[in-house]
Order: C-alpha cells, then structure tokens, then sequence
C-alpha cells in the first residue's frame, strides 16, 4: 500500500498539471479525463502532454530507484 500511495503521490499531479480530471483509481490505474469536464479546443495536446508528464514522472522515479541500490 505505501508503493501505490508514493506511485499516486507522483503522477497524480503530473495529470492534473495538464487538465486531467481524475475520475477513479483501479489497483495501479489511474483512469483520468482531459477534456470532458469542460469545452477546451486543446483537450488533445493537454492529453498527450499529460502523458509525456506521467512517463518522465515513472522515468525519473525508476532512475531515483535504480540509483539508490
């Protein structure tokens, strides 16, 4: 439980950051909205970069993992 709580602390607000809407938590999915909530004609690039955000998130955690062993 405390890896998924330092999991969620991390990219939870990488998502947010970029106008994701976190609707629910699954296990160690996060099931997130850009767009939905309200009209934004740049919902598509606010999605990518959410997900560029989440993956340099998950890199740079793995990293700081990695170096710590």
């Amino acid at each position: 439980m405390s890896l998924l709580a330092r999991y969620e602390r991390r990219l939870v607000p990488a998502i947010q950051s970029n106008g994701g809407i976190i609707d629910k938590f699954m296990g160690d999915g996060i099931m997130a909205t850009v767009g939905a909530i309200a009209e934004d004609p740049s919902y598509a690039a606010d999605a990518l970069r959410a997900l560029d955000a989440v993956v340099a998130e998950t890199e740079s955690w793995s990293e700081a993992v990695d170096g710590a062993e």
